[in-house]
């Protein structure tokens, strides 16, 4: 889960799209508490300000799988973590966020047309804002469920360059309703830089030969890394299911007994198609190999399954 602070609204650059409200009652907070809160919110109460946001990274499987996301925004409040879940249909005073999440600027024309405004599922805990140790700091958190590569209005304008950091920007509000007039008061805009990052998903194959081979004789082992290339659905491919060679990337050749840890052996770099191959001497025993990937800012790790030799003397 990573966090980030607030930054300056000056160097923001947003992908026009439409915005969610999320507003929900606090969690262990019962309903005469959260009445005499509403009640007593006014207009010319301090308006809510979000203190902290953070996310998970999102990666979407291949085969279109939709990827789901928490989010949590802590927010100061002094009008409490009012009801409903939905403030354009409330009859009472109620407290929501406005969020957007986009590529962040320094992806400059690379990350345009990539936002998103979030459609949200409620997790573990309901979705409600959960009180914290200060009485007036509520937790908002959230599963967002709408990563997916169908191209409606809540995935982005998929290409390669979505991949990277991505910033959230949050604007928190109270709804006051007063002998059945509302009143909004919306607090400042936050900006969380770099709060998650978008990942391609990786593979990575390894084939060990010849098999079975001769102790002390050469031993060839090859692999390919590969990443997903994220388009919209139908581009080519299907949800995601498009792979290209990772060029020019450091992966980690690791052996072991047919049972047993995998070790660390060497290391080498893909070629320009994502190949890479390493050649050494048979060892006295049946040994298994694979290739390991670590990762890299926009893109998942990954593993070989193990190819296992079998040592003929």
């Amino acid at each position: 889960m990573r966090r980030a602070r607030a930054v300056a609204l000056a160097t923001w650059v947003l992908v026009v799209v439409a915005t969610t409200v999320l507003g929900v009652p606090a969690a262990g907070v019962s309903a005469a508490t959260v009445s005499d809160a509403a009640a007593a919110c006014t207009p010319s109460d301090e308006p809510p300000k979000v203190l902290e946001v953070s996310a998970q990274d999102v990666a979407i499987r291949p085969g279109g799988s939709s990827a789901h996301q928490a989010v949590h925004v802590l927010v100061e409040n002094t009008c409490g973590g009012m009801s409903s879940y939905d403030c354009a249909f409330s009859e009472t005073s109620c407290t929501g966020l406005n969020m957007f999440l986009h590529r962040t600027t320094a992806a400059g024309a690379a990350g345009r047309g990539c936002g998103i405004s979030p459609s949200w599922a409620d997790d573990a805990t309901g979705g409600q804002p959960a009180p914290t140790d200060d009485p007036d700091v509520f937790d908002y958190a959230a599963t967002l469920g709408q990563w997916t590569f169908d191209g409606d209005d809540y995935a982005p304008q998929w290409s390669n360059g979505c991949a990277g950091a991505w910033d959230i920007q949050v604007t928190p509000f109270n709804t006051t309703v007063i002998d059945g007039v509302s009143s909004t008061t919306s607090g400042d805009a936050f900006v969380a830089a770099r709060a998650f990052s978008v990942l391609r998903w990786s593979r990575l194959r390894v084939n060990a030969t010849p098999e079975p081979v001769r102790q002390g004789a050469r031993l060839t082992i090859r692999g390919r890394l590969t990443r997903q290339v994220l388009e919209p659905l139908g581009a080519s491919g299907t949800e995601g299911e498009h792979f290209v060679g990772y060029a020019h990337h450091r992966v980690v050749l690791q052996s072991r007994l047919r049972t047993g840890i995998y070790h660390n052996i060497r290391t080498a770099r893909t070629n320009k198609h994502g190949y890479v191959t390493t050649q050494g001497t048979a060892p006295h025993k049946d040994r298994c190999y694979r290739w390991v990937f670590s990762g890299a800012s926009t893109t998942r790790p990954a593993k070989a399954v193990g190819d296992c030799v079998h040592i003929r003397r």
